[in-house]
């Protein structure tokens, strides 16, 4: 059987489509995964939501491959931090994980995401770092339309902002040579944290390209980098 993947899924405030987000993990043709679901402290309606798909799933009692990690956040000191970055270093520390991905919830996982990546990192032990090309969509009255492929840029040790984290996957032994934090805290990273940490990555490890569309990168008003785009606070409370 090939290694585990430990996916880090990070929540806030997103009922509907982190609901989603979680079905595609389930929807993996490879089946030796766990799931990372770190919440950030979400509203009342997301935490029924994610309670709801824990029973319908019947993880608690049923499947151990998923670990429900919410935190109570002090709301003057939710402003100080980069928030995802602080609960992907925390799900970092819990990961069992020989490999390990990362997943948005505004965004989803193709069917065979996960085989198709761990077959890569199988395959070659050269490989450390792999990342797949991505399905664009963007929000349209009410419906999602595609809008574009993310193609890959080729092998590279210069992935900063041209290759999106949901699109990745790392032996864990990578960490081994980064620095910690993994993930960069400081407030300043909201818009580029990803890129912060495959800068890390990349000073040790070329990123290996599959040319296959893996998963669906979707772009709306209320996702981070548009809130922060238009100038507003990226402490999103409203579902989209």
């Amino acid at each position: 059987m090939s290694p585990k993947i430990s996916i880090v899924l990070t929540s806030y405030n997103r009922p509907n489509l982190v609901e989603e987000a979680i079905r595609s993990v389930f929807a993996q043709t490879f089946t030796n995964w766990e799931l990372l679901l770190m919440d950030d402290g979400s509203n009342e309606e997301t935490i029924e939501t994610l309670d709801r798909v824990v029973d319908e799933l019947d993880i608690t009692n049923l499947d151990p491959r998923v670990f429900f990690c919410g935190r109570e956040v002090d709301e003057e000191e939710r402003s100080t931090k980069c928030r995802y970055a602080l609960n992907i270093n925390d799900g970092l520390k819990l990961s069992d994980g020989e490999y390990i991905t990362y997943l948005t919830d505004d965004c989803l996982f193709l069917p065979n995401r996960l085989e198709r990546m761990a077959h890569e990192l199988d395959n070659d032990p050269n490989k450390m770092v792999v990342y797949g090309m991505q399905r664009v969509q963007v929000r349209y009255d009410g419906d999602w339309r595609n809008f574009r492929i993310r193609n890959t840029i080729g092998k590279t040790r210069s992935p900063m902002c041209q290759v999106d984290h949901n699109s990745i996957m790392h032996r864990a032994l990578c960490l081994e040579k980064l620095t910690k934090p993994y993930w960069v805290e400081d407030k300043s990273a909201w818009m580029d944290g990803d890129a912060y940490f495959f800068e890390k990555l990349a000073t040790h490890f070329d990123f290996y390209p599959i040319q296959e569309v893996l998963d669906i990168c979707r772009i709306h008003d209320n996702s981070v980098q548009s809130l922060v785009k238009a100038g507003k606070s990226p402490l999103y409370s409203e579902e989209i």
